[in-house]
């Protein structure tokens, strides 16, 4: 099992980093769970966890308002990640080669979820609640999509204390914007292996 400090030569931080060190041969059955983000002090955590709240919130007024198109928009931008190095794929590390995530799915769900009407729904991971056939692994690739620059950045700081080297990705990938509260596209600064 090549992981990702072995790939850098870094095998001897194995047991203090802060970080999950992924297996680069094959995907781990971990999910990244939206709750336990509400438990950390780190500060990319928290910023992850506040612009997790504003998608769900942008998502349930966009419902609430009938913009339909909002919606749609918000919820267009949930690619299964091929990067991460978790999920349930059995033999490599570029997910179980299921479809993208059903943005008609997930809107039809809410619609008709008087938890969502009433806004008593309000966490991403709650999906799990209102709609059929989503579960951790799906909210923890939504999770993955949404806050994908802030734990890039996270990626970035270790990467930077390790002496692990990086350069701009040559695709732009997506995120959710907190403070514009709408997704942008940028080439994200991380480890190439």
């Amino acid at each position: 099992m090549l992981t990702f400090l072995d790939f850098f030569d870094k095998a001897e931080h194995k047991n203090s980093v802060d970080f999950f060190d992924p297996n680069l041969e094959k995907d781990t059955p971990f999910f990244i769970d939206s709750y336990y983000l509400t438990w950390s002090t780190n500060p990319h955590i928290i910023k992850a966890l506040a612009t997790q709240k504003a998608f769900m919130a942008e998502l349930m007024q966009a419902l609430k308002d009938k913009k339909d198109k909002r919606a749609i928009e918000l919820c267009s931008h949930f690619p299964e990640p091929k990067y991460t190095g978790i999920g349930v794929s059995k033999d490599s590390v570029n997910g179980r080669g299921s479809k993208d995530i059903k943005v008609d799915k997930i809107i039809t769900c809410l619609k008709s979820s008087k938890a969502a009407q009433t806004g008593l729904l309000e966490d991403l991971e709650e999906l799990i609640l209102v709609t059929e056939k989503i579960g951790a692994d799906t909210i923890s690739d939504i999770t993955t999509n949404i806050c994908l620059k802030l734990f890039a950045d996270y990626t970035k700081e270790q990467c930077v204390k390790l002496g692990i080297p990086t350069s701009l990705t040559k695709q732009q990938y997506s995120y959710f914007c907190l403070s514009d509260l709408e997704w942008k596209n940028e080439k994200l600064d991380l480890p190439h292996v």
